[in-house]
């Protein structure tokens, strides 16, 4: 897949932004990154002032808050597009952005008194009760900068954040924390992305196929015979056991969202239907039970929290968490060796190839004994005699049952 067209939003508590530097901030903001959307904050400038800011850099349209006296003001800049609308609906896809005035915790926090931790309550029950979660970023968090009795204090108090059905929406989205001048905060960039390459998908072990008719019949037949585990390599034995869950999947499908939806219309039209018997309506009842039980299980797995009892009912919180986790752990630009930023994922991914690649091939033979005659051995010829060793049954039974029970992948070759 190629990637999808971005959308580049900039929210910054300008502090007025009829100074001369913020004005020369602007500008460079505006021609670096052409956002569609403008957010500036503690604007403190007439109407007048904003139009012909909104003429200068050619926006469309402009949505303004009136500043209270020498304080406050807000204002929207944005580019008309048939594709988005502007209007106040938070039933779905949701995505904040600017200054919170507000930190999460001690952790987004630097010089200054130490504050009490509940202090931080009120923040972070609106930021769970909305559902909202972070994007990855890069640049310097500590968005706020200022000075105090006793010395410098820097706090993340600007932020971008989306809920679930955003994420889902716009996956690919990320943030960037740009340079601090012209104000005591930082802008936020905020690239809005709907699609970014997958990497070929690996079999995980799935809890929903436990208990299923033809599972368990599935990785015996691909095991084998258990008698002949020392005569058939352990990665074939793995790779058959992959084959065969993969053809069982096929005739077994484990979408429990899709089995959900089913039986709620089966329950619906059962109780609308005269002839339907109770002991029918109560198996539609159970099995619909049964999958929502499922539903819940494979989303606390793929979150990883390992505090979850089985039976606790909080798929929302696990949808959080996994997006959360996906988030963090997404890769939105490297270095490559000429010291330039790479954002692009196929650019991406050509420099981590070329970064293991060249140092691990060589067109020239080389003496290896030669060029190792400098290094000190650290592995006795005992010791080395061990490692290479076949490992013994009990050696891999131990290593398996090690691993924690949800977890175990097999990947995909």
């Amino acid at each position: 897949a190629t990637e999808s067209h971005v959308i580049n939003t900039i929210a910054w508590n300008c502090q007025g932004d009829g100074a001369s530097l913020t004005k020369e901030h602007l500008n460079e903001l505006f021609h670096c990154f052409l956002p569609r959307f403008l957010f500036l904050s503690e604007t403190k400038s007439n109407q007048s002032f904003l139009e012909d800011v909104q003429v200068s850099f050619g926006y469309d349209s402009v949505y303004t808050v009136d500043p209270c006296g020498h304080s406050g003001g807000l204002d929207l800049f944005y580019m008309d597009d048939p594709a988005v609308s502007i209007f106040l609906n938070r039933s779905h896809a949701w995505f904040m952005i600017g200054d919170f005035n507000e930190i999460t915790g001690n952790r987004e926090k630097r010089g200054g008194r130490r504050r009490p931790e509940n202090n931080f309550i009120p923040f972070r029950t609106m930021l769970d009760n909305c559902g909202m979660i972070g994007f990855p970023y890069k640049g310097n968090s500590f968005s706020w900068v200022g000075k105090r009795r006793s010395g410098k204090v820097k706090c993340k108090l600007d932020r971008a954040i989306g809920n679930e059905e955003w994420h889902s929406l716009f996956p690919a989205t990320n943030v960037e924390f740009l340079q601090l001048w012209g104000s005591d905060h930082r802008p936020v960039l905020a690239r809005i992305q709907s699609i970014y390459r997958r990497s070929r998908k690996s079999i995980r072990f799935d809890k929903r196929c436990l208990g299923r008719p033809g599972f368990r019949e599935a990785i015996v037949s691909g095991w084998g015979p258990f008698s002949e585990v020392h005569n058939m390599d352990v990665h074939h034995k793995v790779a058959s056991c992959r084959r065969n869950v993969i053809s069982w999947k096929k005739n077994n499908p484990t979408n429990s969202v899709r089995l959900i939806e089913e039986l709620k219309s089966k329950i619906d039209l059962a109780q609308m239907y005269d002839h339907t018997t109770l002991e029918e309506l109560e198996d539609l009842i159970s099995q619909l039970i049964y999958a929502f039980r499922k539903e819940d299980q494979y989303w606390q797995q793929k979150s990883r929290t390992k505090w979850h009892r089985t039976g606790d009912r909080d798929t929302k919180f696990h949808h959080a968490t996994t997006k959360q986790r996906r988030a963090r752990n997404r890769v939105t630009c490297v270095k490559d060796k000429e010291g330039r930023m790479v954002e692009s994922d196929l650019g991406i991914e050509k420099v981590v190839v070329d970064y293991f690649q060249e140092p691990l091939s060589t067109s020239v033979s080389t003496d290896m004994e030669n060029s190792l005659r400098y290094i000190k051995n650290k592995v006795s010829a005992s010791e080395n005699d061990i490692l290479t060793s076949e490992p013994t049954e009990q050696e891999i039974k131990k290593a398996l049952f090690d691993i924690n029970p949800v977890k175990p992948q097999v990947q995909t070759a």
